[in-house]
């Protein structure tokens, strides 16, 4: 008679790790065939549907905050740091696919820059302005990057290209709040860090 399952627990680990590994020419020679390719855009595409509705399922149940209670933070920094020599690899493959994402938010920051109005003094409600402009128009080109709004099983071919519509300017209110110089602002460290950012200087 077998043993349990639990006391075979380590064997059947190990077990998978060899057979998986021992497969990865057959799985690297099946996803290379054309039709692979193909076949899971369908397959990735009809289902989205189901993909909404179990990621709706998953929010009003809570899953992710109700499975991430359960991770201890030392599991989540061990795993990070075995697969940290990784990471380098993964962003050399990913620099075209980086360049490709970016392209149509540099194309819309391209047609808004020149119409931005002239800089003012520093802290300025010119420089506000400005600020809010371009980042309504990032936040704009990227949600028309990830197809925002648009029903999936109706796009065909590329996204929309992004529009030269300049978004509207903000208004500050007297009873906003400026940081000092020792505090950074959280969405010009995001929305700078994520889309190389360098004009960011000029507008403070």
């Amino acid at each position: 008679m077998p043993l349990p399952l639990l006391q075979r627990l380590g064997a059947l680990a190990q077990k998978w790790t060899q057979r998986a590994i021992a497969a990865q020419p057959d799985y690297v020679q099946a996803v290379s065939r054309p039709e692979v390719a193909q076949l899971w855009k369908q397959k990735v595409v009809a289902a989205a549907p189901t993909y909404n509705q179990a990621m709706t399922q998953v929010v009003q149940q809570n899953v992710w905050g109700n499975t991430m209670q359960r991770v201890p933070a030392e599991l989540w920094q061990q795993g990070v740091m075995q697969k940290a020599d990784r990471r380098a690899q993964g962003i050399q493959l990913a620099q075209n696919k980086w360049a490709a994402g970016y392209q149509p938010i540099a194309q819309a920051l391209d047609q808004v820059l020149p119409t931005l109005p002239a800089r003012g003094p520093k802290m300025s409600d010119a420089n506000i302005n400005r600020f809010m402009t371009v980042i309504r128009t990032i936040h704009t080109a990227a949600r028309q990057r990830r197809g925002v709004g648009v029903v999936a099983a109706q796009v065909q071919g590329p996204l929309p290209e992004v529009t030269a519509a300049i978004p509207p300017i903000y208004t500050p209110q007297p009873q906003v709040q400026f940081v000092t110089p020792q505090q950074q602002p959280i969405a010009a460290q995001s929305y700078g860090a994520q889309y190389g950012g360098s004009w960011f200087s000029g507008l403070r």
